[in-house]
């Protein structure tokens, strides 16, 4: 799947603000996606992955 960078950049923004906000997802989790996102490395399935364990 090919989405313009800066369309998949707002909405893992978005996505790491809500994960953040919910004390039921795991911080570990949600800081692997956030490294991921300031790598520039924004592959949704694999970020898919690590939400569904």
């Amino acid at each position: 799947m090919s989405v313009p960078k800066t369309v998949l950049e707002d909405v893992w923004a978005e996505t790491l603000k809500k994960l953040k906000d919910n004390p039921d997802f795991n911080l570990e989790t949600v800081e692997k996606i956030e490294s991921m996102v300031q790598e520039g490395m924004i592959i949704p399935n694999d970020i898919i992955d690590l939400l569904t364990g």
